[in-house]
């Protein structure tokens, strides 16, 4: 897993993860989106009434879309859509993708308590 200082446009949070599927290596990274950022995804997720959102992108693997995949979490269900035209990930895709977005959340929590502070005014407040 890697961290890098330089986030992405329109995200909180970035992970990147070296990964094994079907024989092959690759990797998988994961944003946490900012909430007002002003891209489809945002825009999605805010049409969508999402508590949060972001994109998955997965390189080297020959099962993996071509294009990014949004995520949003909706109450306490975190849903998956696909870019592109008749796009599917299959089954073992989905649940590899459900396992690293779940080490993603825990990997992340401290850039989420930070956000929260800041946008309560608590002690790590920008303001």
């Amino acid at each position: 897993m890697s961290a890098k200082a330089d986030i992405p446009e329109g995200a909180v949070a970035y992970r990147e993860y070296k990964v094994t599927f079907g024989g092959e290596s690759g990797s998988i990274t994961i944003t946490l989106g900012q909430p007002d950022a002003d891209t489809m995804p945002g825009r999605f997720a805010r049409h969508m009434r999402a508590h949060a959102y972001g994109v998955i992108s997965i390189v080297g693997l020959d099962a993996a879309p071509r294009f990014p995949i949004v995520w949003i979490m909706v109450d306490t269900k975190v849903a998956l859509t696909m870019m592109g035209e008749g796009a599917e990930l299959s089954g073992d895709l989905k649940r590899f993708v459900a396992r690293y977005i779940g080490r993603f959340f825990a990997d992340i929590e401290p850039e989420v308590t930070a956000l929260r502070r800041k946008l309560t005014g608590g002690p790590e407040s920008l303001h």
